[in-house]
């Protein structure tokens, strides 16, 4: 698909901004449900979150708030077989 990378790009300047905000489309943001709600990384349990960047594509990220970074953990540009 063409849009991909404008489409990376669009998320990476949003992840950057502002991890957490769904106004822009509720619908295809939003923190992921258990088992994968919740990813540990460097010893801290962040909350694990996912956008759709297409109909089938994703992009999993944990924002830490409070050193202020964004891990993406997945990008997959086929549907996720975990979240089905």
């Amino acid at each position: 698909m063409a849009a991909e990378p404008e489409l990376m790009a669009a998320l990476r300047g949003r992840l950057i901004l502002r991890p957490l905000d769904r106004g822009d489309n509720p619908n295809r943001t939003h923190q992921l449900k258990p088992p994968l709600a919740e990813k540990v990384i460097g010893g801290k349990r962040l909350p694990q979150w996912q956008h759709e960047i297409s109909g089938s594509g994703r992009v999993f990220y944990c924002p830490d708030l409070t050193d202020k970074v964004v891990w993406v953990t997945k990008v997959d540009l086929a549907h996720p077989k975990e979240t089905a």
